[in-house]
């Protein structure tokens, strides 16, 4: 809904149509009339046409160098928003390589897990043998000395079997 707001600028009445409300129309209008009355203020020579001519090239400078602002506000403002898709590509990438890590530390725990096995089987076989070698080597040693028993037995044998063979033979 347009509004028709009557307003006063260097002694001029001018009727405004447009959409904003009373309140911002006056606002406009007082802030045009007081930058004319600055500058024909400052040059007595000036006529209101030029003097708002000159209010009219000062607030297009200002809203040309706002609007420069604006721009620049809005390149540092998509930064933070590049940043953050950047953020959330490396994060993708970091989570990608969470899960490879994660599966290279299960195939490890799991080798790891064999081994051990392994080993564990490997250290029964160990204990087995060692007995078995302790058993054995103690069984060896028995029939050795059993072996040096009877040879020493088959020398004293035939010692007494020759002395005899001797005494027979001298009788």
């Amino acid at each position: 809904m347009n509004n028709k707001i009557k307003v006063n600028i260097a002694g001029s009445v001018y009727t405004i149509i447009g959409e904003k409300s009373k309140d911002e129309v006056e606002a406009i209008a007082n802030f045009v009339d007081e930058e004319i009355k600055k500058i024909t203020s400052q040059n007595y020579l000036l006529n209101s046409t030029m003097a708002a001519t000159l209010v009219a090239l000062n607030v297009s400078s200002d809203n040309f160098d706002l609007r420069k602002e604006i721009n620049l506000l809005s390149e540092d403002s998509e930064f933070p928003i590049k940043k953050q898709e950047e953020f959330l590509k490396n994060n993708q990438k970091i989570e990608k390589e969470k899960e490879e890590l994660k599966r290279i530390i299960k195939d490890l725990t799991d080798r790891n897990n064999v081994l051990v096995h392994t080993i564990s089987t490997l250290e029964k076989r160990y204990e087995n043998l060692e007995k078995f070698s302790y058993d054995n080597f103690y069984e060896l040693k028995q029939k050795n000395e059993k072996i040096i028993e009877l040879q020493n037995e088959i020398v004293k044998i035939k010692n007494e079997y020759i002395n005899k063979i001797i005494k027979n033979g001298e009788k």
